[in-house]
């Protein structure tokens, strides 16, 4: 009997601790399930969308934690790499206009690492840190600290390092640095893709969104079929 009590304490307070976890990182209103067709579905129309990048000054979008982005493109300039500028993306600004955003773009000195941040004023904790590297292979390496970050895991061709909303940018910058080192010794043959402007590092994230939708096309089409 006393076993049981705690067997059932034990589910309770794991059940607690789930929950106070999404009411500190994710809207509840917004839960809907990664897999689901629908959620799919509105993923897939989202990547299909035009691109049309224009830069920006910070100054017009006072609602966005400036001095995050500001720290971010500080630490980065001292860690070697270079400001590549400010851009929205117009089609989405456009058609979200009560989350309307900006991302930040640098690039590191040898140019084979990317990095990109961007917040929305509507999520809590949603300050959003990527760092993006190429091979030549056609696959990719992604660190990132955002929740939507295990909507990467599983995609082939993509190899995602996941950190909380909270992590360090120097443990995200040595994690992805690191696993570069790793994969150079290991895989010699898989070399990063020298980038040079924000223009090459647009043409990789659209390889990187092809890669992204393929897979889900693919989910949703088995699911359809299962059906």
């Amino acid at each position: 009997m006393i076993l049981d009590l705690i067997g059932t304490l034990a589910l309770v307070l794991v059940f607690f601790t789930f929950f106070l976890f999404l009411s500190r990182y994710v809207p509840l209103g917004s839960l809907v399930h990664p897999s689901s067709p629908t959620s799919m579905r509105q993923r897939i129309k989202l990547l299909q969308e035009d691109h049309n990048w224009h830069a920006v000054d910070p100054g017009q979008f006072p609602h966005l934690p400036i001095d995050q982005y500001d720290t971010v493109r500080d630490f980065m300039l001292g860690s070697g790499f270079s400001f590549l500028g400010d851009f929205e993306n117009v089609a989405f600004n456009e058609r979200s206009k009560s989350s309307k955003t900006f991302i930040r773009y640098l690039l590191s000195s040898d140019g084979i690492v990317t990095l990109d941040c961007f917040a929305f004023k509507a999520l809590r904790n949603s300050f959003t840190l990527t760092l993006g590297t190429e091979f030549s292979d056609g696959t990719f390496l992604v660190t990132t600290n955002g929740l939507g970050a295990y909507l990467l895991d599983g995609i082939p061709g993509i190899t995602t390092l996941s950190f909380s909303p909270h992590e360090s940018l120097q443990r995200m910058l040595t994690a992805h640095l690191s696993f570069l080192a790793e994969l150079n010794q290991k895989q010699p043959e898989r070399q990063p893709i020298l980038l040079r402007t924000i223009d090459d590092v647009w043409l990789m994230e659209e390889r990187w969104r092809v890669l992204r939708l393929k897979h889900l096309q693919s989910q949703l089409a088995s699911m359809s079929l299962e059906l």
